[in-house]
């Protein structure tokens, strides 16, 4: 396509631009026969000018569309890294659907991202491929997940339960936006939710995060640590009118925390 087949007029537009989410959409999503202008901008002689299509592997964004530290890269939607003909409408369709409620475009990456994540695990098994999205197999992907591991502060830790939420989401979105599809076959989880697979929700988490990061100091300690700091705002005039003295009672404040 060139650039000048790229600028479209206000009419040329509204006829070649993807229809929003609908039932009747969503038929031509599932068949394959969905196409359409999904990215644009609108010029300031009121024509547009076009970036990706509906049925695109790859979906550009406009610079607009980032923030000045977006690099192009970001701006991105790449879904040729999803090798299953099914599985890449079901990405596109439920990125088309958030679009459609203005996410943002680095939130359409992370949405893209563990879809993809998510649908190279069922991959992985011709029996998952097979069931699709069923509560077990669900229940099989959290297995999975909870046995991942991260480098985090120079350690090997399990995944961050936040992490662990955003993946599970994945599937919510699939029976969300794509309940008509062959592959989703019910909600993976009907009385629970991605937070709580990951470990967000329930007693345990709430006893997690009231425990304080930095140990207390206890009484014994912080009680005279109080008094010796007080001693020294309470001279905190002379000090600082005593330009010759400062070094002297820098030095001792330094002796006392042991620094010296």
């Amino acid at each position: 396509m060139s650039s000048i087949e790229l600028i479209l007029t206000q009419a040329e537009f509204a006829t070649q631009q993807c229809p929003k989410p609908s039932d009747s959409t969503l038929e031509r999503a599932i068949d394959g026969s969905l196409t359409g202008i999904v990215t644009y901008i609108k010029l300031a002689n009121g024509e547009y000018q076009t970036y990706s299509r509906f049925e695109d592997d790859v979906w550009v964004f406009p610079a607009s569309q980032g923030t000045k530290a977006t690099i192009a890269s970001h701006l991105k939607l790449n879904f040729a890294t999803i090798s299953d003909t099914q599985m890449k409408r079901m990405a596109k369709w439920v990125v088309w659907g958030k679009m459609k409620e203005d996410l943002a475009v680095g939130s359409l990456q992370k949405v893209l991202t563990n879809l993809n994540t998510y649908f190279q695990w069922v991959l992985s098994s011709d029996t998952t491929v097979t069931h699709g999205l069923t509560a077990f197999t669900s229940n099989a992907y959290v297995k999975y997940v909870n046995t991942l591991t991260s480098k985090r502060k120079g350690e090997i830790k399990p995944l961050a339960e936040g992490t662990k939420a955003h993946r599970f989401l994945a599937l919510e979105n699939l029976y969300r936006y794509c309940k008509a599809f062959d592959f989703v076959k019910e909600h993976p989880w009907s009385e629970s939710s991605a937070s709580e697979q990951a470990g967000m929700v329930g007693e345990a988490y709430k006893e997690t995060i009231g425990k304080p990061k930095t140990p207390i100091i206890p009484d014994g300690v912080l009680i005279p640590l109080c008094q010796f700091t007080k001693s020294y705002l309470d001279r905190a005039d002379e000090i600082l009118a005593s330009e010759g003295r400062k070094n002297h009672y820098y030095c001792e404040i330094a002796v006392s925390f042991g620094y010296c």
